[in-house]
């Protein structure tokens, strides 16, 4: 996330990458990852649009590679997958906190002015 390199990741790279010195071009999904891994770690990087092709051919037929014993197995990994990212991105945005507060008071407001309708009503 955010171009930063993930601390297994990392120890990946190093153990298959950078200590056996190999001299290979890496394709990267993220622009960004693939900046931090050049300057940080000395790994060339590539991401250009048959690399986007590629990974997305990956995703597509990523139930077959991975091989599930059912469609329900895939489905189950790609929603923990999808919540894990959603709560990652909640968790570090301030900015969605401060809306929630915002629509929360919007919405007393909201609930203010109908109960005075409905008491200007029953009167």
């Amino acid at each position: 996330m955010k171009g930063k390199i993930p601390k297994s990741l990392s120890k990946f790279l190093n153990k298959n990458i950078v200590e056996k010195d190999i001299e290979e071009t890496l394709a990267v999904a993220d622009k960004k990852l693939g900046k931090s891994l050049t300057e940080e770690m000395g790994i060339q990087c590539k991401h250009n649009s048959q690399v986007e092709e590629l990974m997305r051919v990956i995703r597509f037929n990523l139930g077959e590679m991975l091989e599930f014993d059912n469609d329900e197995d895939m489905k189950m990994m790609t929603l923990g997958v999808s919540h894990g990212l959603s709560r990652y991105n909640l968790k570090f945005s301030a900015e969605k906190v401060d809306i929630m507060i915002i629509q929360a008071i919007s919405l007393i407001d909201d609930l203010d002015k109908e109960i005075n309708n409905y008491v200007m009503r029953l009167r």
